[in-house]
């Protein structure tokens, strides 16, 4: 096992994506919009002359000045404007690479913000309307919540970003994954990549408490188990996760095996590599639909999660959804094992943890030990950025969009991780190794792309089923959704100019 994970790993593409997967009942009320607090001991420099060179194969160009603005949703904006960013560290290196776009092309960066967060959405797809309706745009990119941004695009008012000059998706700066599974009849609308740091921010990882862990987790011989070394040898599973959360005694009413988080709960459909689609790859690209019978592994699994979250008093998983403040700082308090969350949540870990306990960090679990590979999601509020479709110039705005994530790889992501993460909250060896693992395994399929625009959500029907009561069938849940599902699936092809009836 240990060779066949060791093998994955080698094989692997540095991928980079954004999970979708947020419900339409209720608004993303864990958008904190606060950056990644990363004040750190460590010493900075203002000097804005990149040291690295990493497939720069754009020409330079003087645009005299020319202005690029930037629409940010205002929770995010930190991910463009150093002045917004909580510390030194980060936003130096968010200068650097404001500065590097400016002086090689001699062109103004300005930034407008906006609320676009997933309660705004009617607000923000009214603006992008606006923008579009009014002659040129006058911005040449959008960055908001991947989800409210999907809404524009099939609403028909964001740029094919296959048609731009100098745009490379092939570009390890951006999520070639995503592209090669969001692209439908060779169009594609949205992507996302290092030019947004809440790709790093929002995957989706399990924290747990190491204390606690070797106080109650044990092995057959009483010693601790070792939870790296379950990563390491491919039996991090789904089994193990709820024999684990189940071993913590629940007498107070602080005390839990774990508390899930809806975005993170989510994110075991992929982590466990469970199918609610079949796809028809006859063609020249796939064509997808919601199959009449489900396989038995997503039945199987559907009913076993429902089960495991609405009948164990160890799990803590609130209908209606809680707060990353008020779920953080109740693991913070020393009696909860797991803690499923988003990355970003480790700084109020590290910083409010009670003494005499230490934290650990793993990826979600597999299904068994015979999948091969971990994944690794993101939250739907990750950054997705788009083009409008009336921008006056698509060759300078293709060319400063690239350069701008180009320099963000070159510049932003190794501060982010290798500084801010690695250098001050990955506190020995096993931490560090796990945060590698969980870049190399970011994952997304096409129903987490498009779950937004698909009426019910396809993708959040395991939450939805428990936090709204819908009963606790998965299957006939999904026998009662599926009909909408396909129709709105039939819809959306319909938008890329794809009869699939």
């Amino acid at each position: 096992m240990k060779k066949r994970i060791l093998c994955m790993l080698l094989v692997l593409l540095f991928l980079l994506a954004a999970l979708v997967g947020c419900k339409n009942e209720a608004p993303d009320t864990e958008d904190s919009g606060k950056a990644t607090d990363v004040t750190d001991a460590t010493e900075t420099s203002t000097n804005t002359e990149s040291t690295v060179n990493d497939g720069d194969t754009l020409p330079t160009v003087d645009y005299g000045g020319k202005e690029y603005r930037i629409l940010s949703r205002t929770t995010t904006s930190y991910e463009f404007d150093p002045e917004k960013v909580s510390g030194d560290t980060l936003s130096n290196a968010i200068f650097t690479r404001n500065e590097q776009v400016r002086s090689r092309y001699n062109v103004t960066l300005a930034i407008d913000e906006t609320p676009g967060g997933w309660g705004d959405m009617g607000d923000f797809s009214e603006k992008y309307l606006n923008t579009v309706q009014s002659g040129w745009s006058p911005y040449s990119l959008v960055s908001a919540h991947f989800s409210v941004q999907m809404t524009c695009v099939v609403n028909g008012y964001t740029y094919d970003l296959t048609d731009i000059e100098y745009l490379d998706m092939e570009k390890e700066w951006w999520s070639k994954q995503f592209y090669e599974d969001a692209q439908i009849n060779g169009k594609f609308y949205i992507a996302v990549g290092d030019i947004a740091y809440t790709l790093y921010e929002y995957m989706q990882v399990v924290f747990f408490n190491e204390t606690l862990a070797n106080n109650y987790i044990k092995d057959s011989t009483g010693e601790p188990i070792d939870f790296y070394e379950l990563v390491e040898e491919g039996e991090w599973t789904w089994e193990n996760f709820k024999k684990y959360s189940l071993a913590i005694p629940h007498t107070t009413e602080d005390d839990y095996g774990v508390i899930l988080q809806g975005h993170a709960a989510r994110g075991f459909i992929t982590s466990c590599e469970i199918s609610l689609t079949e796809a028809d790859t006859s063609g020249a690209f796939p064509i997808y639909s919601f199959p009449e019978v489900l396989p038995l592994r997503t039945t199987t699994f559907g009913d076993d999660f429902l089960d495991f979250v609405g009948n164990n008093a160890q799990v803590y998983f609130r209908k209606g959804g809680i707060s990353e403040k008020d779920a953080t700082d109740m693991f913070n308090k020393g009696s909860v094992l797991f803690y499923t969350q988003q990355l970003s949540e480790m700084v109020g870990i590290a910083d409010g943890l009670q003494t005499g306990n230490s934290y650990g960090l793993l990826p979600l679990p597999m299904y068994d030990d015979s999948q091969l590979e971990y994944h690794t999601v993101m939250r739907d509020s990750v950054s997705g950025v788009t083009i409008p479709k009336n921008i006056k110039d698509s060759e300078f705005v293709g060319l400063i969009t690239e350069a701008l994530a180009m320099y963000s790889y070159q510049e932003v992501r190794p501060t982010y991780y290798d500084v801010v993460m690695d250098g001050r909250y990955m506190v020995n060896e096993q931490l560090s190794d796990m945060l590698d693992l969980l870049r190399r395994t970011i994952d997304v399929d096409f129903i987490m792309a498009y779950n937004s625009v698909l009426g019910k959500n396809p993708y959040s029907l395991l939450t939805n089923i428990y936090e709204y009561g819908n009963g606790a069938n998965f299957t006939s849940n999904y026998e009662g959704q599926r009909g909408g599902y396909q129709s709105d699936l039939e819809s959306l092809y319909k938008f890329f100019g794809v009869n699939v009836k």
